[in-house]
This record gives C-alpha cells, structure tokens and sequence, in this order.
C-alpha cells in the first residue's frame, strides 16, 4: 500500500470516519455539516508522491449560469491562500481542491486532516454565495461580497 494511503487510512481510523475506496490511489467519503452533504475524494498522485482532497458543492450548474458561477469562483479565488474552486465546464461541477506534494517525506496524519477541515471550511463559507447566484439570481460580485461582509 502507498506510504500516502497508510496515514489517509490512519486518519480515518483514529476518527471513526467512514469511506470507501474506488481503487489503491481513491478514497471516498462525506461529510453533513449544518444540513448541507458535502462528499469528499483523496486522492493519491499515481506518478508523483501528491495527495489531492477534493469537496464537492452540492449543486447542479446549469449551463446557462456557467459565466456567472466561473465570476463568482474567480473572485472567491482571488485571495486564497491554500486551495481553489473549480467549474467542471463539461457538467457543472463545483469543487474545491487542496492539494501537497510529498516527495521528501510522507504526510503527517494531522497535515491530512487539515486539508480536510480547509475544504470543509471553505465549503461552508462559500455554499450559500454558489446558491444566491445559481439558483437566487444574485449578481456574483455581490454574492460575494455578502461572504466577504458576513452578511
């Protein structure tokens, strides 16, 4: 088993958390936070030592509000410091991605389990504004500028 496999399964074993797993290199799992599903993927570079998390906004994009949800993602972006969000073009998929490469030394398992509670954490904060604008017909800057005012 890959050294970056052992310590995700560490983590998920020490926490109780279940997953699944599509193949050596991919681990599924979830998580319900204020209502709202979030899934979730690890995934372990196959050619590089790199794990990648992945959190899934649980919404549908439709094609139409494409230009608006790529706005709305590229001004979310624009000052963060460790991840992104990303627009599957070809279906509409929202993520957000954190992502290490390990080529000097295996994670820790505490590293693991930060970029999990920065993906949740961003997909949290960030939810209600993919909302306003898909599905409320909020302007992205000013969707994002009620996340960024807390309001």
């Amino acid at each position: 088993m890959h050294d970056i496999a052992k310590v995700v399964e560490e983590l998920f074993y020490n926490k109780g958390w279940t997953y699944s797993r599509t193949d050596d290199l991919t681990f599924q799992f979830g998580f319900r936070a204020h209502d709202i599903r979030f899934d979730m993927q690890a995934h372990i570079g196959e050619d590089r030592p790199t794990l990648v998390i992945y959190l899934k906004i649980p919404f549908h994009t439709p094609k139409e509000h494409f230009p608006a949800v790529a706005e709305f993602i590229c001004r979310a972006n624009w000052d963060l410091v460790i991840g992104n969000f990303e627009l599957d073009y070809l279906d509409g998929e929202i993520r957000y991605k954190v992502s290490a490469l390990y080529d000097v030394h295996p994670p820790e398992v505490e590293e693991v389990n930060q970029m999990i509670d920065i993906c949740l954490a961003m997909g949290y904060r960030f939810y209600g504004g993919f909302g306003a604008v898909i599905y409320g017909g909020v302007f992205p800057e000013t969707a994002f500028l009620e996340i960024e005012e807390g309001l």
